[in-house]
């Protein structure tokens, strides 16, 4: 792998923003933070283009895409294998350059046989994906930016185009416009939705289930400047911007759903949220309150479960742990309750083995997995393409760091889709149950204000 230090007068987002590039990502650890927020990296150019649909597997090196029919779950492995003379390579960065993008929630009726009855009415992949072979760092602790990759032609090329780009003055000039939020439950409608969970819960069907509702509204204008604003007023450790041809993809996701490091698997679910108060007094009290919330600790305690028995299937006997089980995590908007499970992962484990035991993550489903999931699929009325889905990077080495795609937003063809939910159990209350949703919409809203303030003043 060649390195170069760049000297550029302005940070990696501000960059990606000039960019302003299609099949093009930023991942962004816009909270900065020792543990989980050292560093963002930015790529464009990709040396291949790969999106599913069904069995339906796309695969574009040139300039149009290609149709084979095949199972969705092993191309990542395909791609490992294919480029595993760089599976040796180290590099000072946890991401050494290979696959970035995400996959959907919908993957899992590839993953199990379930009921398909929600309408798709946004029209997103299954997954989509970029590899990588050049890409850009910020390292966040020593506040450098580095160039790297595999061919030094290439690397020369692209940083002379980053020295051109990081020249232009204002990458927002269009401004942007967000409009009415309109939800696909009323609350008449979503209180009815969580009594129907809580018989569920009562005939012995399930434990708990999330459920969402989403809101749709019209964009105008740079969904850069909106990503822009919301990653200011929310930042997140796994957040993210995806470009695509038809649509883009703008993610400030507090949550991991995989880490792998070498043999080393590490998932963190959330379970539980408070909005933050107007002054640091309200803020003691309701932190306080959700560390002593038995409901919140019963149901986070029970995702744990269910992923310490999912990495159970593919870790080694006996190395799944749980080194902290309720923490509680400060966010701009909220506060969340979460846990870390660890494990070893078995010699000679596949991704598609990987996704077939953990994928989607247990949080945004509920436990047991599979009835949740037809549960959700019973009380929600359309699919959540992305959301609840994962987005990240998995490098050439075999490494990887997914989030939970939730704090989401798909923009396409004029139109913003953003969803929100929570895990309902039988102790829930539906009218708090559905407030939770609208506080998790809260930097929504703020940044709807402020990208049409400043929209006014154009």
């Amino acid at each position: 792998m060649y390195l170069r230090k760049l000297n550029l007068k302005c940070d990696l987002w501000s960059l990606y923003a000039r960019l302003n590039r299609k099949n093009s990502f930023f991942l962004d650890s816009s909270l900065r933070d020792d543990d989980v927020g050292k560093y963002s990296f930015m790529g464009y150019d990709p040396v291949l283009m790969v999106r599913s649909r069904g069995d339906i597997i796309e695969y574009r090196e040139g300039k149009s895409f290609k149709k084979v029919k095949g199972n969705p779950l092993s191309f990542v492995d395909k791609v490992l294998k294919a480029n595993q003379d760089l599976r040796g390579q180290k590099s000072p960065f946890p991401f050494a350059g290979g696959i970035v993008g995400y996959f959907s929630y919908d993957l899992k009726n590839m993953i199990e046989k379930l009921p398909v009855k929600n309408i798709d009415d946004v029209g997103v992949y299954d997954q989509y994906w970029g590899v990588y072979d050049t890409f850009v760092v910020e390292d966040h602790r020593n506040k450098s930016l580095w160039l790297a990759g595999y061919d030094i032609e290439k690397l020369n090329r692209m940083e002379k185009e980053l020295e051109e780009i990081a020249a232009i003055r204002n990458p927002f000039e269009e401004g942007a416009y967000i409009g009415e939020f309109k939800a696909n439950f009323s609350r008449e409608e979503y209180v009815k939705a969580i009594a129907k969970v809580r018989d569920y819960i009562r005939q012995g069907d399930i434990y708990q289930v999330n459920l969402s509702q989403r809101f749709k509204f019209e964009v105008k204008g740079s969904s850069r400047y909106i990503y822009d604003v919301i990653r200011r007023i929310s930042p997140a450790p796994f957040a993210a911007f995806l470009s695509y041809e038809e649509f883009e993809v703008l993610s400030i996701s507090p949550e991991r759903f995989i880490l792998i490091a070498g043999d080393y698997i590490e998932t963190r679910p959330i379970k539980g949220t408070r909005p933050r108060g107007r002054n640091p007094e309200e803020d003691r009290m309701l932190r306080e309150e959700l560390a002593c919330s038995i409901k919140d600790k019963a149901e986070l305690l029970m995702i744990v479960d269910l992923e310490r028995n999912d990495l159970g299937r593919i870790s080694r006997p006996g190395t799944v742990r749980v080194p902290e089980l309720f923490r509680i995590k400060d966010y701009a908007t909220i506060f969340h309750l979460d846990s870390i499970v660890t494990g070893r992962l078995k010699p000679g484990i596949t991704y598609e083995e990987i996704l077939r035991a953990t994928f989607p993550g247990g949080s945004i489903t509920g436990a047991p997995k599979i009835r949740a999931m037809e549960i959700i699929e019973e009380l929600e009325p359309v699919c959540r393409g992305v959301y609840t889905g994962s987005i990240g990077y998995i490098d050439y080495r075999g490494n990887c760091d997914l989030n939970i795609a939730i704090r989401t937003m798909v923009i396409k063809d004029g139109w913003g889709y953003y969803q929100a939910g929570g895990g309902l159990t039988i102790d829930s209350d539906p009218e708090m149950e559905y407030e939770e949703t609208w506080h998790k919409t809260k930097s929504l809203v703020l940044t709807q204000k402020e990208v049409n303030r400043s929209a006014c003043l154009v």
